[in-house]
């Protein structure tokens, strides 16, 4: 997890204690403490996580992270459930920084992605256009330049 960015995810495992499976179709009992840098627990910004794959990855809970809950060198993530018998450890994470330098080349890709859109003139897009339509008329394959 990169500390201090945000839209980040924190998964969870949650079992059963009496057969050591993982618990499905429990994602709206589930809730969950956080503590950053060792600091008191609160409650975190996800009410409820949201359940990954019943079936091919049964007992996984995502919660989403806000910034504020990826600041720190620590998270320590304690969920717990109010269904009877299931069990969690918590989530001990350890935040990397975003350098400068992977910022930069994030916000550079988005910046060149949206003036490539953006700059496309007209008679790329009629070249495209019309490259499109011979493919599709012909059943040919469409040649990218």
């Amino acid at each position: 997890m990169y500390r201090n960015v945000d839209n980040q995810k924190i998964a969870v495992y949650a079992w059963k204690g009496d057969t050591g499976g993982g618990k499905t179709g429990d994602a709206a009992n589930i809730t969950a403490q956080i503590s950053i840098d060792g600091a008191a627990c609160a409650a975190t910004n996800d009410a409820n996580p949201t359940e990954l794959d019943a079936v091919d990855a049964p007992g996984v809970y995502i919660f989403d992270a806000t910034q504020a809950e990826s600041n720190g060198d620590l998270i320590v993530v304690m969920p717990a459930s109010s269904t009877p018998d299931v069990v969690f450890r918590p989530s001990i994470i350890y935040t990397n920084p975003l350098t400068p330098t992977q910022a930069a080349y994030i916000d550079q890709s988005i910046a060149t992605t949206e003036s490539n859109i953006r700059g496309a003139d007209s008679d790329d897009l009629a070249d495209l256009s019309g490259q499109l339509d011979a493919c599709l008329t012909t059943g040919g394959f469409l040649a990218l330049k």
